[in-house]
């Protein structure tokens, strides 16, 4: 480095001093980026619908009630209410009679009993399910 700038310095001396101006071109670089789509590899996808049938076991409840009338003809002061004893249900009949006064007879009982029946079975269910590849290919 130090070469260059003495030699530099003694070619300005040797020019004569006469207005004479030495011009130096400069070069500028530019530099331009752009950008370009270019295919390197190619993919494929393949998508497989697999369908599965499985059993579902199901559980059915039926509740329905088996009816037993009860006479009982007998007189009662006030109006019984529907009851239950344990799961039976109970419901009073009753009726008025005309008499030289009015009293309530109880005429019958109505018992429904609850009786529950379960049963077990199975449905067959179509169930989808999906498997994907993805392969890649390099561009030709």
């Amino acid at each position: 480095m130090a070469d260059t700038t003495k030699q530099h310095e003694e070619i300005r001396r040797d020019q004569p001093k006469t207005g004479y101006q030495e011009i130096i071109p400069v070069v500028e670089e530019k530099l331009v980026v752009t950008s370009r789509e270019q295919v390197t590899d190619e993919i494929t996808v393949d998508k497989i619908v697999h369908n599965q049938t499985v059993e579902v076991p199901l559980t059915r409840i039926d509740t329905h009630y088996r009816e037993f009338r009860i006479p009982q003809n007998r007189v009662v002061e006030t109006m019984p209410e529907v009851r239950y004893e344990g799961k039976n249900l109970i419901v009073p009949v009753v009726r008025e009679e005309e008499v030289v006064i009015k009293r309530l007879v109880l005429v019958e009982e109505i018992h429904l009993i609850q009786e529950v029946d379960t049963s077990e079975r199975t449905e067959s269910v179509t169930l989808r399910s999906e498997d994907v590849t993805v392969s890649r290919k390099p561009a030709q």
